[in-house]
């Protein structure tokens, strides 16, 4: 099997971890979990500011690859807010979508990660985002907005075939996050809150004596 026909879980177990690339993140995390990093495919559906900074971020740290589905071309605000978008790219027929401008870019910042653009989603429906998470995707970012409806269908997708799925806006000075990392997370933190809860109770019932 070559390197180009492997999983992502197959190419991060025969591929060394380059220790000069990613030196600082390796003294936090470790080996392994740089490992599994490298493992992971990401989706990110938009090409907004918020969107290219998510990917600049995941790619820096070196995911296997990273899919963008945005089909929407460039405007006038998206330039203020994209550092990859330049006025020229902004054109009255809108040929080409934000995500095929910012592809090559995104590329450049880590030769180890594969950066592609899913051209044949032509709109930002269920019908043909949905599809997308069957090809091994093992995380969903969203970065633009979109109806309830759709961000419920890819979130139980995601469910259904083991993703991870973010959603996350920016606003202005204000914004919104909403993570879903399935069912075993929830159960650590309610672990954690009740230990945590456990202790505080047992420290205030021995504030009285201390004082």
């Amino acid at each position: 099997m070559s390197a180009e026909d492997a999983t992502p879980m197959e190419a991060s177990a025969t591929t060394e971890v380059d220790e000069k690339l990613y030196s600082r993140q390796l003294y936090v995390m470790g080996h392994e979990a740089q490992r599994r990093m490298m493992a992971s495919k990401a989706l990110m559906i938009g090409c907004s500011g918020l969107g290219v900074e998510v990917a600049k971020n995941c790619i820096l740290a070196g995911i296997h690859s990273l899919v963008v589905v945005d089909p929407l071309p460039p405007n006038t605000y998206d330039v203020g807010g994209n550092f990859f978008l330049k006025p020229e790219d902004v054109v009255a027929d809108g040929a080409i979508s934000r995500a095929e401008i910012c592809r090559p870019l995104l590329a450049e910042l880590n030769p180890y990660v594969n950066v592609s653009v899913a051209s044949d989603v032509t709109a930002l429906t269920a019908e043909q985002l949905v599809p997308l998470l069957d090809t091994g995707i093992t995380c969903l970012v969203v970065t633009i907005p979109l109806s309830n409806e759709l961000l419920v269908t890819l979130n139980e997708k995601c469910r259904s075939v083991n993703a991870s799925f973010v959603y996350s806006l920016s606003c202005g000075v204000f914004g919104q996050v909403f993570c879903d990392f399935g069912s075993h997370l929830y159960a650590r933190i309610r672990m954690v809150i009740h230990r945590l809860l456990r202790r505080l109770n047992q420290y205030f019932k021995r504030v009285p004596r201390l004082l």
